[in-house]
């Protein structure tokens, strides 16, 4: 079991570090890109055929590691219409919860961690940076939403099976056992969250403590410390006040929400679009809801995020699995770089585009992984008006802890695709221009704080 919760924030600048110096790792990237290049929508009548079992119609720049790329191919497929069901089902389940039993999450998050690597090691398998997360994110998914984070009853994870198989020597029995390992692990963090769950509800409420100074806004309970930045939380607070949450509960929401985001970990599944590139697609598309975000590193007035019992008092509108689009509008979509949510996303956004017929825009924003489902999607879809590509290095994202430390950005690790997806009704009302284009490039490759990096 895990101990006793301790200071958190250690925690956060030790994993601050490491996740700092990581490109993405996907289940399954491509590597070698060239540099950077346009496309307009390609002549296509429809959606890309699943690749033949000799791997004839794989793309060109497929991952290293999909040996068996047409059965991963099919899972991230099949994955994305369960997950998709499965959220409809069970979205509203999240509801607040209290202080207590969120410090035991966080706890319960490290210790997964410590699980993990203890799994790998003992099994001689190497672990790349953030699987977790990237099973977390995943699992969820197919999850009841019982807890509002950790996947409750993990079904044996093929991404993660395929990610750990894919370096050299990796064996398929103690990659199996790993798998098997940290699902069971996870049930075990599951049930005892649940027994603290009922006794953390008959205790009386803890205190919340805050600090600051200089620039740091230190808030704390019991022995876990968070430090964010006065100026994230300012923007937090208007974001309260904007959602009509009560002024009273704002320091004890405010912890929950760090607290939560402190477990998540992942920068790198944080990071946000440059504030400059935002603001060229409200310019030229109206575009003012961001689909994968958090009340930390959201821009746009509107946006979707993972949980809605902490993020919900800062105006998030829910999950994007679940979000409704009927009304349509101009929507910016960078999720985390996960194959599954990727295709759920790309599921989705073409869902919406094909049935509704008031206008509707999609901003994609996804690693250059050319070997998945949702790239095909995307890269073949009838509503894609612009396809720019963008070279690793060569372009920025806003930092992943923005709201914890003083650097803001971060050159990208990898390569990048942004589609342009529009129905009709949107192309004629807002057209993707060359204008936008150039100032996006501009926004995205040059913003104006690239000097502080």
């Amino acid at each position: 079991a895990p101990a006793a919760p301790a200071a958190a924030s250690a925690q956060a600048q030790k994993r601050e570090a490491d996740d700092s110096s990581d490109a993405p790792s996907k289940r399954g990237a491509p590597t070698n890109f060239d540099s950077a290049t346009s496309a307009r929508r390609p002549e296509s009548d429809g959606k890309r055929p699943v690749p033949s079992d000799d791997g004839a119609d794989r793309p060109k720049e497929s991952g290293p590691y999909h040996a068996n790329h047409t059965q991963r191919y099919k899972e991230v497929i099949a994955f994305a219409q369960e997950a998709l069901e499965n959220c409809r089902l069970h979205a509203d389940k999240q509801h607040e919860e209290n202080t207590r039993l969120e410090i035991a999450r966080n706890q319960e998050m490290s210790w997964l961690r410590k699980q993990i690597k203890h799994h790998c090691y003992q099994s001689k398998v190497r672990l790349p940076q953030g699987a977790l997360e990237r099973w977390c994110f995943a699992q969820y998914l197919l999850s009841n939403f019982e807890d509002p984070m950790l996947p409750a009853q993990p079904k044996f994870d093929s991404g993660l099976y395929h990610e750990l198989r894919r370096f050299k020597h990796s064996r398929e029995e103690p990659v199996r056992a790993v798998v098997n390992n940290i699902a069971k692990d996870c049930s075990e963090s599951i049930a005892r969250l649940e027994t603290y769950r009922a006794a953390a509800s008959q205790l009386p409420a803890l205190e919340i403590e805050v600090e600051e100074v200089d620039d740091v806004f230190r808030i704390k309970c019991e022995k876990t410390s968070l430090d964010l930045r006065k100026m994230h939380v300012q923007r937090l607070r208007r974001r309260y006040e904007l959602a009509g949450s009560d002024p009273a509960l704002f320091n004890e929401r405010l912890f929950r929400l760090a607290c939560r985001y402190d477990g998540l970990g992942g920068a790198g599944y944080q990071g946000a679009l440059p504030e400059a590139a935002f603001d060229v697609l409200q310019k030229h598309l109206g575009v003012d809801q961001e689909c994968f975000a958090s009340p930390f590193n959201a821009y746009l007035p509107k946006f979707c995020s993972a949980f809605a019992d902490v993020d919900g008092p800062f105006g998030s509108q829910g999950s994007f699995m679940t979000c409704d689009f009927s009304q349509g509008g101009a929507f910016e979509a960078n999720p985390p770089f996960v194959e599954e949510t990727m295709q759920c996303l790309a599921v989705k956004a073409h869902e919406v585009l094909s049935s509704v017929a008031a206008p509707v825009t999609f901003v994609i924003i996804v690693p250059a992984w050319s070997d998945t489902p949702s790239y095909d999607m995307n890269h073949e879809s009838k509503f894609l008006r612009q396809e720019l590509r963008y070279s690793r290095h060569e372009h920025i994202y806003k930092e992943g802890y923005q709201h914890r430390t003083a650097k803001q950005y971060r050159q990208s690790e990898a390569d990048t695709f942004v589609f342009f997806l529009q129905n009709d009704a949107a192309a004629q009302a807002h057209p993707v221009t060359e204008d936008l284009v150039n100032e996006f490039n501009l926004a995205f490759v040059q913003p104006e704080e690239r000097d502080s990096l």
